[in-house]
């Protein structure tokens, strides 16, 4: 969506609700859509003001862009925290899951797995202790492709640990989630800039009349 439409529409309810991102994103996103729209709405006031110049409009401009610079930039900054929390507390929980349990017992689990790497997706898939033994050596261990282990490990673990499924794809539409918002703010600032710098264009004199 250009920066026209945005200012003059602001954004629609589903533009920012995603009941499938995390739960503070969710309620960030509805803060985040009021303050988008009430900036928007100001920025409409000020161009269809006819009480003021060209120039006398261009200190109003900025107090709209400080808006976009403090209030809704904080909110995408608070939203942008939560989802790399989120990712840390992923990754950890991922961790744990695959060093859990005797490490003795991984070694030589490990050990069986690279003398039945024909049977290594299999094994992997039926039981999580050797999924957590692929995990103490390189795929180069264990015979099999590096591209393939990581794939192989990867569905292992979601199959094996549901939950951790859940929450990776939790995490990646939060993300991309967060990603279209900053792009509507940039490009609502974008938007107001041109604004400001084509008002104050229009009151400059032409050198060519002097």
């Amino acid at each position: 969506m250009n920066a026209k439409k945005l200012i003059q529409n602001g954004l629609l309810n589903a533009m920012t609700e995603n009941t499938r991102t995390t739960s503070e994103v969710q309620q960030l996103s509805k803060l985040y859509h009021n303050q988008f729209n009430s900036i928007a709405e100001s920025v409409r006031k000020i161009q269809a003001d006819s009480t003021r110049t060209h120039s006398e409009k261009a200190p109003l401009y900025k107090k709209v862009l400080a808006r976009i610079d403090n209030n809704l930039a904080d909110t995408a900054a608070l939203m942008v925290d939560n989802v790399e929390n989120a990712k840390g507390k992923l990754h950890r929980d991922i961790e744990t899951t695959l060093n859990s349990g005797d490490r003795i017992t991984r070694l030589h689990l490990a050990t069986h797995l690279r003398d039945n790497k024909s049977n290594f997706q299999q094994l992997v898939n039926e039981d999580i202790r050797y999924l957590q033994a692929s995990n103490e050596f390189p795929s180069s261990f264990y015979g099999v492709k590096d591209d393939d282990f990581k794939n192989v490990t990867k569905n292992a673990l979601y199959r094996h640990r549901p939950e951790l499924k859940a929450m990776t794809d939790t995490v990646s539409r939060s993300e991309a989630h967060l990603t279209r918002l900053i792009d509507y703010m940039n490009t609502l600032k974008t938007g107001t800039n041109l604004l400001l710098n084509n008002e104050a264009l229009e009151t400059r004199v032409d050198e060519n009349n002097i």
